[in-house]
């Protein structure tokens, strides 16, 4: 079993009476990125695309289609 005291961030809400530092905010990890696929998700959708191929050629080399 395993025991964690670590205090985690909240996502933000406006109810809370917390202070601002206790909340995760877009700049912090890879929400940012996060955010930016999400959206690009969405925009192929609208645009009408229905799949992505992806193929890695070599370790360090992905090719998409």
């Amino acid at each position: 079993m395993v025991k964690e005291d670590r205090l985690y961030l909240s996502w933000p809400n406006d109810k809370s009476k917390l202070e601002d530092s206790a909340f995760v905010k877009e700049s912090d990890g890879i929400l940012s990125a996060k955010k930016a696929i999400n959206e690009l998700h969405r925009w192929l959708g609208e645009e009408g695309y229905t799949q992505v191929l992806r193929m890695m050629c070599q370790r360090d080399v992905i090719v998409k289609a």
